[in-house]
Formats: structure tokens, sequence, C-alpha cells
């Protein structure tokens, strides 16, 4: 899944940033339109059962890439919970370990 979110961005972020997709249901409806295009038909037809969420995750890896570029340091929504809980769970079994780096961070904060 990662692969076809990532594979997905790649393809917006050949569109010129003025006229790339902001929101999730036009980025879908732009990756859906390209894909099916392309003769992508069984890729095209996975992004349309996937819902908003295909065009979520490609501009949410665009905003990851788009910070790194400018050096900082930006993650998908789905990393920082993990993070956040796996730090939450490892201060409870061990109170020893500092956590407190550990903050949720989210895509466009």
């Amino acid at each position: 899944m990662n692969a076809f979110d990532e594979s997905n961005a790649e393809r917006l972020l050949a569109v010129q940033k003025d006229q790339r997709p902001s929101d999730a249901a036009t980025a879908l409806e732009w990756i859906h339109a390209e894909l099916t295009r392309q003769g992508l038909h069984d890729d095209a037809a996975n992004a349309a059962r996937d819902g908003y969420r295909c065009g979520e995750a490609a501009l949410e890896i665009i905003y990851c890439i788009e910070q790194a570029a400018k050096g900082l340091r930006g993650e998908r929504l789905g990393m920082g919970v993990a993070r956040f809980y796996r730090n939450a769970a490892m201060s409870v079994a061990n109170p020893t370990t500092d956590v407190s780096v550990a903050q949720l961070t989210v895509a466009g904060d």
C-alpha cells in the first residue's frame, strides 16, 4: 500500500504546484483519472475502492517530501500516532525511560 501511495505522490509531484490538487477528494479524482489514462485499470479501481484515503495519503507523502526539502521534519500521521503510543507504552513498562520527545506531529502543523 505504501508503494502505491508513493507512486501516486510521484505522479502528483510531476504536476506544477499551482495546478496540483490540494485536498483529498480532488487528489483522488486526479489520481483515478491519471491511472485510467495510463491504462492502469486495476490500480484505478484500487484507488476508487480506497476512497479519499488514496488522495489523502499521496498528499501526506508530498508534504513530507516538501518538508524534507526544506530541511524540516515531516511524517505521516500514522507514524506519529504509532510513535506516540509506543513511547507512552514504554514509559509505563519502564518508568526510567525518558520519552519527553514523544510528541504527536500532524501533517500541516
